[in-house]
């Protein structure tokens, strides 16, 4: 089941898109009304930060929620990662 079901949002438009640096991505409202999540990397843990914008939740919120989804759901890879500032990385 996909998230947007499960929070009852309309799915998101996913767009991959070359970058200089990784911290671009965003999450915008198009015209339609659809959230589109705009990643600069294959991060699950950013795709989670940016849908959680799509839900409503502020930076703050946005990183609380996603860095704990993650923690649930793949608890040995969060097990290996460290807290960089605004960031998760491999140690």
């Amino acid at each position: 089941m996909s998230l947007a079901r499960v929070y009852s949002i309309p799915e998101p438009i996913l767009v991959f898109q070359k970058s200089r640096t990784s911290l671009q991505s965003y999450c915008c409202v198009t015209g339609t009304g659809r959230c589109m999540l705009v990643l600069t990397g294959h991060s699950v843990v950013t795709y989670l930060h940016e849908f959680a914008h799509a839900l409503g939740r502020n930076e703050r919120g946005a990183c609380r929620w996603s860095l704990n989804l993650f923690c649930r759901v793949f608890p040995r890879e969060f097990a290996r990662c460290a807290q960089r500032g605004h960031c998760l990385v491999r140690e």
